[in-house]
């Protein structure tokens, strides 16, 4: 479970990083560097892990600080900026098919919209699978042509 776990988070990392690199944008991922894996799994486990020190492998001045970047604003504005598309997601297939109730789900992107505190890593994949079903149902099939010499006639 846990080496399945770190693959997608690297698969993830990965595919993070080339998509940044598309449009230009230089993306780090420093948990997923080898030195610093290595630097981890060097230390012994009651080093490693403490339920009384946030990780405790790092500095003091980075285990005390007291700000740490934060992106969920640009969740709630994106989300106010195309609600009326998310909302349209909220009655979609997935309600078809009764696997969701679409009525807490709106309620859940209402208040999103508003700035409430939100659970993303519900909310998130539940929409990314509505999109992602949406796509494939209004994506135009792709035309194959044999460029084969055989099917070249």
């Amino acid at each position: 479970m846990l080496i399945s776990s770190v693959r997608t988070s690297a698969r993830t990392a990965h595919a993070d990083t080339q998509l940044a690199d598309t449009i230009g944008v230089e993306l780090h991922n420093p948990y997923f560097d080898g030195a610093v894996l290595d630097a981890v799994v060097s230390v012994s486990a009651p080093l490693r892990f403490s339920v009384h020190r946030y990780k405790p492998l790092l500095p003091e001045l980075h285990r005390s600080r007291t700000t740490k970047g934060v992106f969920t604003a640009d969740f709630h504005r994106g989300l106010r900026a195309n609600l009326r598309r998310v909302l349209e997601h909220t009655d979609g297939r997935l309600a078809a098919r009764g696997l969701i109730d679409p009525a807490p789900l709106r309620t859940t992107v209402h208040a999103a919209a508003l700035g409430a505190e939100t659970i993303w890593a519900m909310l998130l994949p539940t929409l990314a699978v509505e999109a992602w079903l949406d796509s494939i149902e209004n994506t135009p099939a792709i035309r194959w042509q044999d460029l084969s010499p055989r099917g070249a006639r």
